[in-house]
């Protein structure tokens, strides 16, 4: 008899989170709690804020951190990399002498969600560098204009990003995203239903039978409300930010319905001192990541189509 001893080697393959829109604000201080939160997962960290985590996700984490301006979001990367002495230190992190058994990693790769060849491209490079897939898909990426104006001009300044783009960045992304995966889509308080003032039109996006199309149409008609000048009569507010958040939140609950095997949830990260926000808002970038990585990383009890805030479900 011979004696087949079968060395088995277990590589535990890493965890994949993209983040739009991440080379500065909220979307930068996701990208830095997901690396520090998968590092304290891993060490078991009980002050981790996702330490509820399943124990699938104590493998380590590759974050790309995607931006429109590929020097600004080339830029972000080495300053995470080199400059945030907490990140710094989990990058560079050593796991029994070995050199990266749980250490997250940090990508750049340019994204524009408003561009869909810029999203094709980045879907293809994903493909053939993580052929089992991706788990994590964080859509940060929005726009605002400051002050109350409101015309046509800011409807397709903004609708086109925060919006159409995010839809566009879903429908391509979900064939990727692992059985189990995340999808976290940044919406807004600001796009309370409540903010629609006719109850026919409120009904339409809160309806448990709204399809993707159907949602579409919605969008397009406040579009050619706006530009038509009816937009009041129809119910619709005079805010494309509101109304796009509206779409974001509606657009989370249609996916939902549609990819049972992915958990897709909306959040509201608060008020939040970024460029959009401008420096009076209540909360840091850092208090603003929170429930987005809580939704990327933590055990929800497999809630999928809520909008949340302060990490836990909120009314829409």
């Amino acid at each position: 008899h011979h004696l087949i001893i079968i060395i088995i080697i277990i590589i535990m393959a890493s965890r994949v989170a993209v983040v739009t829109g991440a080379n500065k604000g909220i979307g930068l201080a996701i990208v830095r709690h997901l690396l520090l939160s998968s590092s304290s997962e891993s060490s078991s960290s009980s002050s981790s804020p996702s330490s509820s985590s399943s124990s699938s996700s104590a493998s380590p984490i590759h974050v790309y951190l995607t931006s429109r301006d590929a020097s600004l979001g080339k830029k972000a990367v080495e300053q995470l990399s080199n400059e945030d002495d907490e990140v710094k230190r989990v990058l560079a992190r050593r796991v029994d002498g070995n050199d990266d058994d749980k250490r997250p990693t940090l990508s750049y790769h340019q994204l524009d969600i408003t561009d869909e060849a810029s999203i094709i491209s980045m879907r293809d490079y994903l493909k053939e560098k993580h052929s089992d897939g991706i788990d994590i898909l964080i859509n940060n990426a929005g726009v605002a204009t400051k002050g109350n104006n409101f015309d046509t001009d800011v409807v397709k300044f903004t609708l086109p990003c925060n919006y159409w783009g995010t839809l566009k960045a879903c429908e391509h992304f979900i064939p990727l995203i692992k059985k189990g995966g995340r999808i976290v889509n940044i919406s807004s308080r600001a796009g309370a239903i409540s903010k629609i003032a006719k109850q026919d039109l409120r009904e339409k996006f809160q309806s448990k039978s709204l399809t993707l199309e159907q949602l579409n149409d919605l969008m397009r008609k406040f579009e050619s409300d706006v530009a038509s000048g009816t937009y009041e009569e129809a119910g619709w507010p005079s805010s494309a930010y509101g109304v796009s958040k509206i779409g974001v939140t509606a657009l989370t609950r249609v996916l939902a319905e549609d990819h049972k095997d992915i958990l897709i949830n909306a959040c509201c990260p608060g008020w939040v001192r970024t460029d959009m926000a401008g420096p009076k808002a209540l909360l840091s970038t850092d208090q603003g990541a929170e429930t987005p990585v809580h939704l990327a990383l933590a055990d929800i009890g497999g809630t999928t189509g809520e909008l949340w805030a302060e990490k836990h479900v909120i009314s829409w």
